[in-house]
């Protein structure tokens, strides 16, 4: 079927730019992706449709113009949701769907001011709309007027094989059911050119302890199936080897392992047909790169030898770290799912296009998602995917200087230099990474005045925070390789997750969609105690309140940065204790925030932020009546007061409770952040006592 005139006319080759001065692009939804500005915006770009019916009028017969309506409903979908459901974003738009008169430009942001979160350049186009009324934004008075313009869609280009113009296109047709062959060439031409780079290829370095020998007959046949074996690398001379980051999946479909019972089976040789469909997978594409050896830990840890587990567990950050490649089945909830597996199935449109220096071809158009185009990070963490949920993944993915993802929607690779994927997709940044010379898309959020690497650590955190485990006790010991590599790079001891030099900035950390777990798995003190982000870092100088007199962590077994048994800390410190704010008008407590207030502070008290308990006054004010509850005061510094939005003297803190009724050993319940006079004191004058934290 054609295209309509209206998009035979677009000059694809010659698109404006997006606007450097427009703000905005971070959702918080998953469609509507609002950009504003402080002037009213005249039309940019190349028109597109007047209105939202002539586009349905035109997408009846125009494939392309069907493409954008169906990403243009999604948007209406959510907004209307949004409208009815009282979402969050309407206090900064309006709620009155857009006008529909729309503008198309280039694909991605371009503007180097914008960042690694959101810079990309891909090839395609981004089609936009605008609101005809200027909204006041949530406080009026603070002039957060603005005009705002939405990412109604995002439509990305590909090359034709075959065309005269594909090799001007980065990305190649992903379809439901791209051949393993063509998937296999695609990876080896990414490694191919990724080994050019200058610092990505980690070279020979020492090999793991056991490895899968992948070596066949050289009888001049297909031996991609043949069999393997384990074998150890004592004595042999180092090669490079792939490792494998995948799911174990549920119990009931674990992956095949070595055991004490199978360890000399093992030696003998593993039958291709024996391994399940990812690690059959995995040694297609090991052979197809010409790499003899390859490292999956249920085959190459002794599972049941609890020694040897702990052993090869701390070693992980050399496991990977020296790795040439890491093959990541991202998109596999099991070792049963395959990485050569269908993918999701897309809709492409054939696209005539001219390029500026007048040559003609074809090409291909899809449906990009608007909500990772508008901020590239939401690509390169590869969102929704089973892989990015497990805990144990997290580190294996940081230690590995380039991985090749075999995600549900397409592969993905990714090295020190950048990220891209099989569409064409491409950001010169990466992931969280070890390695020194790597792009990171996530170097703005690291926040601390103790220098990057400290930084680098906390930023490891969040992401690492939102991860699952099968074995809650396995907290510490899943980050136990980066924690060996760190100690080293930071000159400290590991403290439960913590650092010797930084206990009481560290102790400051914030318990985001925190959860209480079953038994002990660390100090209350320590985020380790819990499940969800631990997040941590100070923007701004600071001076410590407490000071640490004493600690002590018992560890598990001989891995130091593996599971605690016991641990306290001894500090002296400020300690105000504090008593609930009852609300004046016993409506509001439903929704009301709890608050606690200080026996000389400000009578409205300070917001409890508590770790686990329910925030809210309706839910949590009758588990906190009973308790005793203080403030223990750690740090003051200069930082954005969360009351005035200005720089002022902020003091963070935690709340705790006696462990026994009058006890001096407390246990951590939750955190606070507040200004100085909220608390009623001097800091000159304030006492100090003698704490006990468990």
């Amino acid at each position: 079927m054609p295209l309509c005139e209206l998009c035979l006319s677009i000059p694809f080759s010659d698109l404006p730019n997006f606007p450097s001065n427009l703000r905005g692009g971070m959702p918080s939804e998953s469609y509507v992706i609002p950009y504003h500005s402080r002037t009213k915006l005249e039309p940019f770009g190349f028109p597109y449709q007047p209105s939202l019916s002539a586009l349905q009028t035109s997408a009846a017969s125009c494939p392309l113009c069907n493409l954008i309506l169906d990403q243009v409903k999604l948007f209406i979908g959510e907004y209307e949701d949004a409208v009815k459901n009282g979402k969050y974003f309407l206090r900064l738009n309006n709620e009155e769907l857009p006008t529909f008169n729309m503008w198309i430009t280039k694909r991605g942001l371009r503007d180097e001011s914008a960042g690694l979160y959101l810079k990309h350049e891909g090839d395609g186009f981004w089609i936009f709309t605008g609101s005809e009324k200027k909204h006041p934004g949530p406080v009026p008075e603070r002039e957060h007027e603005h005009w705002t313009v939405y990412l109604v869609g995002s439509v990305g280009f590909v090359g034709v094989e075959g065309d005269d113009l594909a090799e001007r296109f980065r990305g190649r047709q992903v379809d439901e059911n791209t051949s393993q062959e063509t998937m296999i060439e695609r990876a080896k031409k990414w490694v191919k050119e990724c080994d050019k780079h200058e610092h990505c290829d980690s070279g020979i370095q020492d090999m793991p302890t056991y490895l899968l020998d992948l070596s066949a007959p050289d009888d001049g046949g297909d031996n991609s199936t043949a069999p393997i074996k384990l074998i150890e690398s004592a004595n042999r001379p180092n090669e490079r080897y792939i490792a494998v980051s995948h799911c174990w999946g549920e119990p009931a479909r674990k992956p095949l392992t070595t055991t004490k019972s199978t360890l000399s089976l093992r030696k003998k040789g593993i039958s291709f047909e024996e391994l399940p469909k990812s690690f059959q997978d995995t040694v297609i594409m090991t052979r197809a790169l010409g790499v003899r050896y390859l490292w999956i830990d249920s085959l190459c840890i002794c599972q049941d030898d609890d020694k040897e587990w702990e052993r090869e567990s701390a070693a992980m950050g050399s496991v990977y770290s020296h790795a040439y490649l890491t093959l990541a089945a991202t998109g596999a909830p099991d070792s049963f799912h395959g990485c050569f597996a269908p993918r999701k199935a897309r809709k492409h449109v054939n696209v005539p296009f001219k390029t500026q220096d007048g040559k003609e071809g074809e090409v291909l158009a899809f449906s990009a998602k608007v909500r990772n185009d508008s901020v590239t990070m939401w690509y390169v963490e590869i969102h929704d995917e089973p892989l990015s949920d497990r805990a144990w993944c997290f580190q294996e993915r940081v230690l590995s200087s380039r991985t090749l993802h075999f995600a549900s929607d397409q592969m993905y690779f990714e090295c020190l230099e950048g990220f891209r994927g099989e569409d064409g997709f491409s950001v010169k940044g990466r992931y969280d990474c070890i390695h020194a010379h790597a792009n990171k898309y996530n170097s703005s959020r690291i926040l601390n005045t103790e220098g990057p690497v400290l930084g680098e650590w906390y930023s490891m955190l969040w992401g690492y925070g939102t991860r699952k485990l099968t074995n809650g006790t396995d907290k510490l010991p899943a980050l136990s390789g980066l924690a060996e590599i760190y100690a080293e790079r930071l000159g400290d001891e590991y403290v439960a997750g913590l650092w010797k030099k930084n206990l009481i900035e560290g102790m400051t950390w914030q318990g985001l969609s925190s959860k209480e777990v079953e038994g002990y798995r660390a100090p209350s003190w320590s985020w380790v105690a819990l499940d969800g982000i631990g997040a941590t870092g100070i923007a701004g100088e600071y001076r410590c309140l407490a000071e640490v007199l004493d600690y002590h962590v018992e560890v598990e077994g001989e891995n130091k940065f593996g599971i605690v048994k016991d641990g306290w800390i001894l500090l002296d410190a400020p300690l105000l204790q504090v008593t609930l704010v009852e609300p004046k008008d016993p409506e509001e407590q439903a929704d009301r925030i709890m608050m606690f207030k200080t026996e000389n502070g400000d009578p409205e008290g300070v917001r409890a932020c508590f770790d686990t308990i329910p925030r809210m006054h309706g839910t949590g004010a009758d588990v906190v009546r009973g308790m005793e509850i203080y403030v223990l005061l750690l740090t003051i510094g200069e930082e954005n007061s969360p009351v005035t939005r200005k720089e002022e003297p902020i003091i963070r803190g935690i709340f705790v409770t006696p462990v026994s009724e009058g006890s001096k050993t407390m246990r951590r319940i939750g955190w606070v952040i507040d200004d100085v006079p909220v608390f009623g004191i001097e800091e000159k004058e304030v006492a100090k006592e003698k704490i006990k934290l468990v």
